[in-house]
């Protein structure tokens, strides 16, 4: 090869490192690019976008402007401080740089572990996002992170909560941005233990990173999945209705005064609203006590009381939370499958 030639190509790959445009959607950066989470990956893939992987070390040469988002995993780097998520619409799933990453005033994410499956609270809903508690060979709890509410940014919006139970809540486990550009932190990373709840939220992350939703996008002739438990269900309140064995009456007070050591009906009317015949799970939690039941084919557009149950009110005096969820495969939209009632015993 002629001399004028080799210098040429050395002076365009020169340029083109300088100064390096892709074409795909999604930037995600990473410090291997043979070792990236496949769990994020195969969301992208089943989402249509396409992805262009940049190790960490070359974020200096890259043009980000091509692209629909910037997406960090959860992986430890360098120089995360010259990632510029703050000037591109942004998915962070990575708890180590809230501060670098606009996140929080100063500090990274927290951490949680459990005994039993992490779940986290939405405005509605409670949901499990893994589907076991302990790592299976390091015998160690599979964490989430949040943003603490000491730390984070006021424009950080709260869309998921972590959920300890009995109302406490410490940070954001998912957070929206309210100012441009678009930026979603999610800190459900641990994608091989994910429930398809949780792959649905991740869903939901990346949607409003697009600035959309693809709710109704979903609604296509082929169909889709969607139950709710009825908010309106008479004789209730928030959906749930508690009844007084004794009594005959139906307690209709915001918070339910019930008796400690006495029987309560709990009962609540669930529909499927979408176009499949779906299998339903129900789960209802107060206190310690829980309870499962599940209906079967049910009907698009019909209803049922499955999961209404006679509970003894056996506990210690004080406030506590009844919560019911209705769960089922593919839902679009998990929200509304969750309803809450808060009662003291006394």
């Amino acid at each position: 090869m002629k001399r004028h030639v080799i210098i040429f190509l050395m002076l365009f790959s020169v340029i083109f490192l300088s100064n390096f445009i892709l074409a795909s959607d999604v930037a995600y950066i990473t410090k291997n690019t043979n070792r990236v989470d496949s769990g994020f990956m195969n969301v992208f893939e089943e989402m249509g976008l396409e992805v262009d992987l940049i190790e960490s070390k070359n974020v200096k040469n890259i043009d980000f402007s091509g692209y629909k988002f910037i997406f960090v995993g959860d992986e430890r780097f360098r120089n995360a401080k010259n990632f510029p998520v703050k000037n591109y619409p942004s998915v962070i799933a990575n708890g180590y740089y809230g501060k670098e990453f606009g996140l929080t005033n100063k500090r990274g994410a927290s951490k949680l572990v459990s005994n039993s499956p992490l779940k986290v609270k939405t405005q509605e809903s409670i949901i499990q996002v893994y589907n076991r508690a302990i790592f299976k060979f390091l015998g160690l709890g599979i964490p989430y992170s949040y943003l603490n509410y000491k730390y984070k940014k006021d424009y950080m919006t709260s869309i998921a909560t972590t959920f300890v139970g009995h109302g406490k809540k410490k940070g954001d486990v998912i957070s929206y941005s309210t100012q441009e550009p678009n930026k979603c932190f999610f800190g459900i990373t641990k994608t091989k233990y994910w429930t398809e709840d949780a792959k649905n939220l991740f869903k939901e992350c990346v949607n409003f990173v697009l600035e959309g939703s693809n709710y109704e996008e979903n609604k296509t002739i082929e169909g889709y999945h969607d139950v709710e438990i009825i908010g309106d269900y008479s004789k209730g309140v928030n959906g749930i209705r508690i009844k007084d064995l004794e009594t005959g009456e139906y307690i209709l007070d915001e918070i339910a005064q019930l008796e400690c050591n006495k029987k309560y009906k709990i009962s609540f009317k669930t529909k499927n609203i979408g176009n499949f015949t779906e299998n339903i799970t129900f789960t209802g939690m107060i206190s310690n006590f829980n309870w499962t039941s599940l209906k079967k084919n049910l009907e698009p557009g019909k209803t049922t009381t499955t999961g209404s149950k006679t509970i003894n009110m056996t506990f210690d005096s004080g406030f506590y939370s009844l919560d019911i969820f209705a769960g089922i495969e593919e839902d679009i939209s998990p929200e509304n499958n969750f309803r809450s009632r808060e009662v003291v015993c006394e």
